[in-house]
């Protein structure tokens, strides 16, 4: 409770060392994942990614069976991701779309391991993951967005030489063009 009224007053150095206090006097305490948390986001906060990787390894080894794997492989994947190491950050996207069968959730880990693929220029396997991703998109606009990166990776892999736009990317930029600046608006705020 202490560290988060600290973090609430923005006193971030005395949070994480009320949280620290509390591992040492209390290492069996039931609000460990919670301070865990809380540790978590005071290290994002402050953008210091080797703490937050620190406090994710270590809520891997002191949580162990409390706490689902894959879920600190996603936060994993994307702290990679934005340090730029998008081979490590791969890696932890497909060890956390192991580790769930919930289709929402491999939905939204599949779109991040096509990223990071993409990013690390595994372009036949973000291909994979791309078309995957246009198949299981429910929004219309998403789904083309990941049919024109399928379109794309297929002429940088040399599966396809064509350089013709499929058909549906000239109707959508047509149909863009024709609005009227208040449409225009009201699409890119959806």
């Amino acid at each position: 409770r202490m560290a988060s009224s600290y973090k609430k007053d923005g006193r971030m150095d005395e949070a994480l060392t009320s949280i620290n206090a509390l591992f040492n006097r209390y290492p069996n305490s039931q609000r460990k994942r919670d301070a865990y948390k809380l540790k978590l986001e005071i290290h994002k906060g402050l953008k210091d990614y080797r703490s937050v990787l620190a406090t994710l390894e270590e809520m891997k080894l002191e949580l162990g069976d409390d706490l689902e794997a894959y879920k600190v492989d996603y936060e994993l994947a994307w702290i990679y991701f934005d340090l730029c190491q998008y081979k490590r950050s791969a890696e932890h996207f497909r060890l956390s779309m192991a580790g769930t069968e919930d289709l929402d959730e491999r939905f939204k880990i599949r779109e991040g391991y096509a990223k990071a693929l993409f990013k690390a220029t595994e372009l036949k396997d973000a291909l994979h993951q791309y078309h995957m991703l246009s198949m299981e998109e429910p929004v219309k606009l998403r789904a083309f967005i990941d049919r024109m990166m399928v379109w794309y990776l297929k002429r940088a892999t040399g599966m396809e030489s064509s350089t013709n736009l499929p058909k549906e990317a000239g109707e959508l930029m047509r149909w863009y063009e024709s609005l009227n600046e208040n449409e225009v608006q009201a699409v890119d705020q959806n």
